[in-house]
């Protein structure tokens, strides 16, 4: 099997359980996922991981990032990374936004601000 890395970034669990829909249906495709929440930083590096990326990320209040993500957003927003620190992965991001909500500044700036990051994006839906 194929590996990837997936993680998500949650508020109230819908990122969470479209990432676990993804998981079990990758198998099906030959795929294997390596499934985390993005706060658990401690379980992947993705300054080494050489496997695709998919990011199921939510959104909560007005388009803010969910309190899992608040750490990971701030540090891939450094300005003082490399331009090229990441730009060995491949990702995909899903932007799960609350129908609330009257902005989606998380999926938007989390993307913008991997795409600065990576050079490979793989796709982004939102």
């Amino acid at each position: 099997m194929r590996r990837f890395l997936l993680l998500y970034a949650t508020q109230r669990g819908q990122a969470k359980a479209i990432a676990e829909e993804i998981s079990e249906k990758a198998v099906t495709y030959g795929f294997s996922a390596d499934l985390h929440c993005i706060s658990e930083s401690d379980k992947y590096d993705l300054k080494t991981e050489t496997a695709p990326l998919v990011m199921v990320v939510s959104t909560t209040g007005n388009g803010d990032p969910p309190d899992t993500a608040r750490k990971f957003v701030k540090a891939i927003q450094d300005k003082t990374l490399p331009p090229d620190f990441l730009a060995h992965l491949r990702y995909g991001l899903l932007g799960v936004d609350c129908v609330l909500c009257s902005y989606w500044n998380v999926t938007a700036g989390c993307s913008a601000s991997i795409w600065m990051c990576f050079s490979k994006p793989w796709c982004t839906i939102v």
